[in-house]
């Protein structure tokens, strides 16, 4: 019987008992280096002066597209002048026509080329203006629309004369590109105007930022 009970009963699990103690991980302070602290405020003086010198040094610089502006500006009324002014003289109606037509063609590839030329000066000289706004927190003053409205109305007549009155043909080609010069002169002062302003502010919130 004492041979069955033995076999019965279930195993006891054996306990192993020991004296050891857990080694505890000391908590080590975290190194603090002064020299990897962010410093916004030195960081943002430094781009906004990057920002003023990208922007001065391409505001300096003159537009590619001027000088082909004008030579184009001679082709498209010089054709046309040459070609009425010479008709009787020594041209006939034909030879007329080609020379004004020829002027007005090569001078509106010539301001097409120029144009594009511009453009691409003006994008880059804007960006970086933007960048000197956004670095510096300033918004540009609102701009005059007098000028524009001014050339837009000599445009206007001008285009009326020109077709209206045979008679009229180059005063009407006079006045259109009196109304383009006045447009982009005014459009030019404007933005010059306004830009000068922005960028006294901003070299004026850079002094401020060096100074903290």
């Amino acid at each position: 019987m004492t041979d069955e009970n033995n076999e019965a009963s279930p195993p006891q699990p054996i306990v192993i008992q020991s004296g050891a103690v857990l080694p505890v991980e000391e908590s080590v302070p975290a190194q603090t280096d002064d020299t990897t602290t962010p410093q916004p405020a030195k960081s943002t003086a430094d781009g906004l002066g990057r920002a003023i010198e990208h922007y001065e040094t391409l505001n300096a610089q003159s537009d590619p597209g001027g000088a082909l502006s004008l030579i184009a500006l001679i082709f498209l009324f010089g054709g046309p002048f040459l070609a009425f002014s010479s008709m009787d003289s020594f041209m006939d109606l034909e030879e007329a026509g080609n020379v004004c037509c020829g002027g007005i063609l090569i001078g509106l590839v010539l301001v097409l080329i120029a144009s594009s030329q511009s453009n691409a000066y003006q994008k880059e000289v804007r960006q970086a203006f933007d960048a000197v706004k956004a670095e510096a927190n300033v918004r540009a003053p609102p701009k005059t629309q007098t000028n524009i409205l001014i050339g837009v109305v000599l445009m206007l007549f001008g285009f009326t004369m020109f077709f209206s009155n045979r008679n009229l043909f180059l005063l009407g080609i006079i006045m259109i590109a009196a109304g383009v010069v006045v447009a982009s002169l005014g459009n030019a002062n404007n933005n010059k105007k306004s830009r000068q302003q922005v960028l006294n502010q901003a070299k004026l919130v850079l002094s401020q930022r060096k100074d903290e």
